[in-house]
């Protein structure tokens, strides 16, 4: 005891050291550039689904890095962005991401209260190059005419300004568009009968933020 008494403040100075060398090393950890984090590598949109090429792992310190971030890509490919948008460099984060069906929140992102999630029939336009998810395209196929003299079929438009909410891939081949409710059966009624639907995508200038849906009468029983 009488030792410990002679060299306390040896001790205490020794204590003291190794408390601000621990001090030092959490600091210099936590601010080293040395932790992996997936962060965008472009802007992504809401309503985009994260692609492989869509990120990249940057390390970052300790202290810059949210508890909600992701160290492993294949966590979150395949997820939907549904609050952002996500700028290039920022670190996508759990709270910018769907936790349910990615094809739902998409519906519910891009598309206004009440529309409905359909897909045309298969090889449907495949040859349309260039869309994305959230573009607005027409969409044309038969329908039945009848009145006077005339009694068949001829091509109008389904839906004005459907909104591309899948594209087709190896997976499916198909496009899945959202349409306003009432229209949902005049195109599920293509898918079921194995008819073509075109998509074509409109002048630019009456695309607008806002669109009137404006398509043709909804056939009734037997006249497709």
């Amino acid at each position: 005891m009488g030792i410990i008494k002679k060299n306390i403040f040896i001790i205490l100075a020794v204590v003291f050291a190794l408390i601000a060398g621990i001090m030092v090393y959490v600091f210099i950890n936590n601010s080293s550039p040395n932790f992996p984090v997936i962060v965008a590598n472009q802007n992504l949109a809401v309503g985009s689904e994260i692609k492989a090429t869509d990120i990249t792992v940057k390390n970052l310190p300790k202290s810059a890095i949210p508890s909600t971030s992701f160290r492993d890509p294949n966590k979150i490919i395949g997820k939907t962005i549904t609050a952002g948008p996500v700028v290039n460099g920022s670190i996508i984060r759990a709270e910018h991401l769907s936790s349910s069906s990615s094809l739902l929140v998409t519906l519910r992102t891009l598309a206004p209260e009440g529309w409905c999630a359909v897909e045309l029939p298969v090889n449907s336009s495949l040859g349309l190059q260039g869309l994305k998810r959230g573009d607005k395209v027409c969409l044309f196929g038969e329908v039945g005419i009848t009145g006077g003299t005339i009694d068949g079929t001829m091509i109008d438009t389904l839906v004005e300004n459907a909104i591309i909410l899948s594209l087709p891939s190896e997976k499916a081949k198909n496009y899945i568009v959202a349409v306003p409710s009432e229209y949902a059966k005049v195109v599920a009624e293509k898918v079921a009968r194995n008819s073509p639907v075109v998509v074509v995508l409109p002048e630019a200038e009456k695309l607008v933020e806002n669109p009137e849906i404006n398509p043709i009468e909804i056939p009734q029983e037997g006249d497709v």
